[in-house]
């Protein structure tokens, strides 16, 4: 797809033929929304970033990833109105998660206090931002870095 200029996801893998018209002209959607579904789920659920409903254009959206044991890094990079957004995390040993977030000029993150991981119900454990008090905290433009770290 991407080989082929794609900017989203389509329905089929061969979407375009050799000669460069639709391989399957009467199913061919160039925009999948039940594929463009996992993709969301990758941004918004692996990567983290989470728009929010209040604000349009990115002005305010939230750094929460669903970390899980099997992947070792996840990331994401938006252009977005305000500029470039990016939200990323990567295991730093078996019990801290690094996260970065780059908050264009004209906006704000939440960055998440606890996120989910894949080993919390069988450990019992957490992973919290060693950074934030209570709730979260709140940044503004630049580039960001937090530390979850897997508590009892």
């Amino acid at each position: 797809m991407i080989e082929h200029g794609a900017t989203s996801i389509w329905e089929r893998w061969d979407g375009i033929a050799s000669d460069g018209w639709p391989a399957h002209p009467t199913m061919n959607s160039f925009n999948h929304c039940a594929l463009g579904s996992m993709g969301a789920w990758l941004v918004e659920g692996v990567c983290g970033l989470r728009p929010s409903d209040d604000t349009p254009a990115f002005a305010a959206f939230g750094f929460a990833p669903a970390i899980t044991a099997r992947l070792d890094h996840a990331s994401y990079r938006l252009h977005a109105p305000r500029g470039t957004l990016r939200v990323g995390w990567h295991w730093d040993g078996p019990d801290t998660v690094v996260g970065e977030v780059e908050v264009p000029v004209g906006s704000e993150c939440r960055i998440a206090a606890i996120i989910a991981d894949d080993r919390f119900e069988e450990a019992g454990t957490r992973l919290v931002d060693a950074g934030a008090s209570g709730g979260g905290r709140t940044v503004g433009p630049g580039i960001h870095r937090v530390r979850w770290v897997r508590i009892q």
